[in-house]
């Protein structure tokens, strides 16, 4: 009876997680207002295929500007404090907005449902700095679903904390190669095709979780997380490209990013030795242990094969 509300207890968690991430999931993309020329602006959308980007959206400008064309704005020279507004943002829709005054630094701030106006003349006490890109990192792994599952997949596959220690290290420095390279444009890759690379991975992961032989990845932890994380880090690039990342400090914001993907992910797996420790406390025998990580197991697996099929058809 007590296995039974354990099991029931596990269910239900792992349903809510998902249901959690799902329900509040933002998505982020980014939006450039360049002047070119004094008076002269010029908006650039930022968005991956992923993102669905609502057809109804778009830029109001201020009565002094006239609109060239769907992207580019001419405006009075002494009307840069006017307010802008972008309309019929979705409620889930956050939106980067980098504004680049002519001959001036970029400054970035958030535009969204609930503030959908800005201004050229953004005040500097207003503007985000390059370390909310850190804040964005840690966001993009905590609401990332499969990126925070492989990692789950992980941490059942290989056994001991050294071990797992150095696997997450080289998938940490693979995935931040890809990511610079990927960012600075050395290697491209479709992006849906990444997608579904990603979701093979937590399958291939959880297919050897439920072998007891001495699978590859058992063999060769480090190599093997080393290939996933070169996968990963093109995933997290396709999501920091929809972002965009500011043209004077690219390299500070990306490094930012990054840090805030380590910190989710060491955030991630201190929560699951914390609920692992709770677990093993408990007056559970060891088979029902094992059948409660069998289920998990068993779940993921289930999700991240929906997920290979789903992302597989949108190839085609």
């Amino acid at each position: 009876m007590k296995y039974k509300g354990f099991q029931y207890c596990v269910s239900l968690s792992l349903f809510l997680f998902c249901q959690l991430t799902a329900a509040h999931r933002l998505d982020l993309v980014g939006l450039m207002m360049k002047e070119i020329q004094p008076g002269s602006y010029e908006f650039t959308l930022m968005a991956s295929k992923t993102v669905l980007f609502s057809p109804l959206l778009h830029i109001k400008a201020p009565e002094s500007c006239q609109q060239q064309n769907s992207t580019h704005y001419r405006c009075k020279t002494d009307d840069s404090d006017s307010l802008w507004q972008i309309k019929h943002i979705p409620q889930h829709l956050d939106i980067l907005l980098q504004i680049e005054p002519y001959q001036q630094d970029t400054k970035t701030y958030i535009v969204n449902a609930e503030s959908p106006h800005f201004s050229q003349n953004v005040s500097n006490k207003n503007s985000l700095g390059h370390d909310a890109y850190f804040i964005i990192g840690i966001e993009h792994i905590l609401l990332g679903l499969d990126h925070l599952l492989f990692v789950l997949a992980l941490f059942f596959l290989i056994t001991g904390l050294r071990s797992l220690f150095w696997a997450l290290t080289s998938f940490t420095v693979a995935h931040s190669l890809t990511l610079i390279l990927s960012m600075s444009q050395w290697i491209k890759v479709n992006t849906l095709f990444v997608e579904a690379m990603i979701a093979l991975s937590i399958v291939f992961l959880i297919f050897e979780s439920t072998h007891k032989r001495f699978t590859i990845t058992k063999r060769y932890p480090i190599m093997m997380t080393f290939i996933f994380g070169l996968l990963h880090g093109l995933g997290f690039a396709a999501s920091l490209s929809s972002i965009g990342l500011p043209e004077n400090q690219q390299w500070l914001a990306l490094l930012w990013f990054n840090l805030g993907v380590e910190v989710g992910q060491i955030a991630f797996i201190i929560n699951l030795l914390g609920l692992s420790k709770c677990i093993n406390a408990l007056s559970f025998s060891s088979y029902q242990r094992h059948l409660s990580k069998t289920f998990v197991i068993y779940a993921v697996g289930g999700m991240s094969a929906f997920w290979l099929i789903e992302r597989t058809q949108l190839l085609w």
